[in-house]
Parts: C-alpha cells; structure tokens; sequence
C-alpha cells in the first residue's frame, strides 16, 4: 500500500543501491526549471529509512531538480515536498524502481514540439516558454518551428518513415504548403520516403538558400535585394544566414540582364538576350555561334576592348546582336557580333546563292568533305558532310546522350566503371570523368559543389544508394564527351555507349536538340533530296513537291521545304540516330503529343 504525505526535502535521500535509472544531470536544468514553475506535478515513491529520512524509490530525477533548486536558493530545504511511501524492502524496491522507468511510454518529441505551439496559441510568449523549462529562446523556436510542420511531415516523423534530422530540414522553410508539396514530390521521385537531409535541402534551394552560396545576390547586391522587399533571416538549426525569397533575388538578376539588353539594342544592335533565354531556345549550342567578324581582343573578356567604337561599324552592329553572361563573378560578360544559326545559315546561302541559280550542288570549302573523311568512309556514317557540320553534329550528339545517360543510373554506373578500366592510354573514350567532357556544356557549380568537402560528404551521409546512383548518372552525363573535330562519323566506342542508351529517350532528346535549319543548309543539295526521299518513302510525303520540282528549286526554298518536313516526322540525320530509330516510331511519338 501506498500512502501520500508531505516530507521535508532534507529528509529525503536517493542512493544508487534502489535505483533502476543511472545517475545523469542531462535535462536536469530544464527538469527544475519546470518544477519551479508549475511545482511537483508527480509525487517521489519513496520508503523509511534510517534516522527518520526517507530513501527515493521512483523519481531520482526529480529529487535531483529539487537538489538544484535548493542550491540555487529557489526552494528551502525545510519545504515540504508530495511523496508516496510503500513498504518495499531492496529487492522490492529496485523492482518498482525498474518498472517505474520501463513501463512508462515516452512521449514522441513531434508531440512535445506539438505542446510548445499550443502553449503560443494560448497567449505564451517564446520568453515566458523558455523561462518556465529552463531553456534557451532558440531552443524554444526550434519546438515550435518542428511543432509546426505540415502534418503529413509529422506524420511520416511519428511513424519513422522519416528521421529526425530530414524533418528538421523541411522545418528550416516556414511555409506548410511548400513543406507539402515537396514532400509530396520527393516521396513520388524516391518511389516513397527513401531520401534524406541533402535531397529536402536541394528541393528548398529554390525557395530559400544560404546567403554565402546565393549566386543572384552576387550579381545584384544585397542591398538590392533588401531594398525590394527581401528577407534575410537566421537558421534555426545551424549558423548560417538565408536568402528567404530566391525568387525574387532572381527576378532582380533577370531586370539587369533585361536592362543591359536595353541598353545595347539602343546601341543598334540588332537583338541583345540574356544567356539563360538562349539556352532556353538553343541549349548550349549557342557557344558555338558564329561571329560577324573575328574580335580582335586577345582577351574575349575584354569588354570594353569589345565596345571599342573602332572594332563595331553600325552596320556590323545591325547584322549581329549580344548575348549577356553572367560570370561566376557576378558581373556581366556581353558576348559581342553574335550570329544566331538562321543568321549563319542566312549568311552562307547569301555568300554562294548569288552565282548559283541552277541548282548546283552548294556549299563552300569549309563545308566540303575532307581528305579524312574520303580516308575513312569505313568509319563514317555521314561521308558527304563537312567537317565543321559533323562538328556540330557531334556537338548535338553529346547534348542527347548526355541528357538520355542522366536517366539511366545503371548505365552510368557500368559507363564509369569501364571508363576507369580503360583510362591507360588512348582508347577513344566517349567518357572523361573529370565530369567536364566538354568544358563548354559543363553546367554551373551549385552551392553545395562550391563548399567544402567535408560539409558535402557530410550531407551524403544521409543518402541512399539510390540517390547516390542518380548524382553518378548527371556526374557521368556532364563527363560525355562524342565530339568530332574532323569529319568521320560517331566511331565504335561512341557506338556503343549510343546503342546501350535508351532509344525512346534518346530519340526524343534528339529530336528536341536538332536544329533542322542549319543541317539541311550546310549539306550539299544531293543529300537533302536524299534526306527527302527516305522521309517520303516512310510515309511522310503528303504535300510535298514532286522530285523533277525539288530538283530544280532554289537552294533556299529546298533546304527550307527539307527542314520543315524533318520536323514535322521528327527525321534525324544517321549520326545523331539510335539503332532502334525508325520514322514509322517516332511518328506515332509525335502524334501521342
């Protein structure tokens, strides 16, 4: 039996004999702090001992919270402390101390963070919190701000689907809906809740970025930035300082950009973009865009070398236009005299069309099939093109594959492996894994490849192998490299990476890359009427002219009609084709769009 009374606190001892728990001081501050303000709420068991003291059975913790408090001064030791007294001799009195400290369910810290947001919601201050448990302001913002998660987060925390740390990663961004809605979209891209801390951060980069790593505020300022409304707040759970709208820090990029544009097309420059809207219509293949002359600056960085008004006639101002870069700086780099490849095409038809209206076979010296390529036509699927065109042809390939390769984790997995096999000697290797195979199609440097190692491995930590599988495959899809200088087709390395690939994404990335204009303009005649006839004799014919009238039209008008067909069945020169191609395929694709 069990009897409540009141005994003095000096009368009280708790030795390790009758104790079950260990003696530890974690959470003994928080422990007195809340007894200080709310009292005892649980009565200490406890059993006479010698000389009229009482020896502690269950509750060692809080005697050691009531022992802090006399120390402090908060409590006298004559005060009266609520305990119930049994008639346990030391087994039994271990028993009960055992039980006591297994038997009791502890609560889930989600409901704990729960508790603290209602105690907001009914009128606590985040100080008046923090005073009664003995805790420090910031702790108590962490509660409330895990206390707040969407509930499907805390939901999937309470049933273990997610750790600790991957929910404290979504509560760095206070908005429930965003929470939401990338839980919602990892969970479908991980097949269920298989990823971890550096997936939710990298989703949440686009809301909300440390401000050390926030390229736009580079470019802008962060004066800027404030000045329009923007935020900087603190991270609850590290050091760091965070940007909490990128969006419009990027909007603010984006106006400058549209601003320095502006500014040159009322130089007289025929057309001036920002480099992220060329991307968005050309990839990355406007790098590789001619110039309406050659610059004459050693250093192409030379801007104001570029602007010289001795360097830019008006004229050559009014056929070109501008591209604005922006540099890992964070300052502008105005790409001068670009030609897009409607105005290269445009260019070259202008340069031989005027002594050529019959017909003939087109294209200047730099466009005719060199001494290689008639020396490997074994090795040479496009035999009849020039070498800059199976440049540019090659140039597209990597783009597709690259893009197909990032899709296939297992492929680039068994890629990177066979490149690091064969890495002695030269062998022709389609993949560098310096995961820069051509520097120019690299893509930027995130913020987490720009900090260090450590930090980095540490966020992989928490990654499965799945996710590991998918960073390899873009790793080893930047480290493609198909290029050819000369004008022999893909070879047999190349080949073989191409056929392992998958067709249907292959061929839709191809699709998507080719630029029909500029190839049908840079082939000799004979090969765009081939190109005709393969697409006809697919089926592809309807409304197109008769042979005897394709042969006898304009080589603009010819290469024009050829594009516009390509692009309607969604045709592929055979250098950028997949073995499983086939027009009849690929116009069901389309179709099904």
């Amino acid at each position: 039996m069990s009897e409540l009374k009141m005994v003095p606190f000096s009368k009280l001892t708790a030795s390790d004999e009758i104790n079950a728990r260990a003696k530890s001081k974690e959470g003994i501050d928080e422990l007195a702090a809340s007894i200080a303000a709310k009292g005892l709420i649980q009565p200490l068991a406890v059993r006479a001992g010698d000389g009229g003291k009482f020896e502690v059975i269950d509750g060692r913790r809080r005697f050691m919270a009531l022992q802090k408090l006399v120390k402090d001064g908060a409590m006298k030791r004559t005060e009266g402390v609520p305990v119930l007294e049994r008639d346990d001799d030391d087994t039994e009195a271990l028993e009960t101390s055992l039980m006591a400290n297994t038997v009791r369910l502890p609560m889930h810290p989600v409901d704990q963070h729960i508790v603290f947001d209602r105690l907001v919601s009914q009128g606590k201050s985040e100080a008046e919190i923090a005073a009664r448990f003995g805790i420090g302001e910031r702790i108590v913002k962490q509660h409330l701000a895990l206390g707040r998660l969407a509930p499907s987060i805390r939901d999937a925390w309470k049933k273990d689907k997610i750790s600790p740390d991957v929910a404290k990663a979504f509560a760095r961004h206070g908005n429930v809906e965003v929470q939401e809605a990338i839980c919602e979209k990892l969970r479908k891209d991980h097949g269920g809740y298989r990823f971890g801390v550096h997936q939710v951060t990298h989703a949440l980069s686009d809301q909300r970025i440390a401000l050390a790593a926030c390229f736009p505020i580079k470019v802008i300022g962060l004066d800027a930035y404030l000045a329009a409304g923007g935020k900087i707040s603190d991270d609850l759970f590290d050091d760091q300082k965070y940007v909490d709208d990128v969006p419009l820090a990027q909007k603010l990029v984006d106006d400058k950009a549209a601003a320095k544009c502006a500014e040159l097309l009322a130089d007289g420059w025929a057309f001036a973009m920002p480099e992220s809207e060329v991307q968005q219509k050309f990839g990355y293949g406007w790098e590789s865009w001619d110039n309406v002359k050659d610059m004459p600056p050693d250093d192409p960085f030379d801007i104001a070398a570029a602007f010289d008004p001795s360097i830019w006639s008006a004229d050559e101002k009014a056929a070109s236009g501008c591209i604005v870069e922006i540099l890992s700086s964070g300052e502008f780099h105005v790409n001068a005299g670009m030609i897009s490849p409607a105005g290269c095409a445009q260019k070259a038809l202008d340069a031989y069309e005027s002594d050529d209206e019959d017909g003939e076979d087109f294209g200047g010296d730099d466009d005719a099939p060199s001494a290689a390529a008639e020396a490997n036509d074994d090795e040479s699927d496009g035999a009849g093109i020039s070498a800059t065109l199976m440049r540019t042809l090659t140039e597209t390939l990597t783009l597709v594959a690259s893009a197909t390769m990032q899709r296939q984790p297992d492929l680039a997995l068994r890629a990177a492996v066979t490149s690091l096999v064969c890495r002695g000697g030269f062998t022709g290797n389609p993949v560098k894994l310096s995961a820069n195979g051509w520097p120019e199609h690299a893509r930027p440097l995130s913020a987490a490849q720009i900090a260090k190692f450590s930090d980095t491995f540490a966020a992989f930590s928490a990654a499965t192998n799945e996710d590991l599988l998918r960073n390899l495959a873009c790793l080893v899809a930047d480290a493609l490299d198909l290029r050819s200088f000369g004008s022999a087709a893909p070879n047999a390395n190349d080949k073989a990476l191409i056929a392992a690939l998958d067709g249907a994404i292959f061929t839709a990335e191809a699709r998507r890359y080719f630029n029909a204009s500029d190839y049908f303009t840079r082939i000799k005649k004979a090969l765009v009427l081939d190109a005709i006839d393969e697409m006809r004799e697919g089926g592809f014919g309807d409304g197109i002219a008769p042979e005897d009238v394709l042969a006898g039209m304009k080589k603009s008008e010819l290469a024009s009609a050829a594009a516009d067909l390509a692009i309607k069945c969604g045709w592929l020169p055979p250098e950028l084709r997949h073995p499983s191609y086939a027009l009849g395929a690929v116009k069901i694709a389309v179709a099904a769009e």
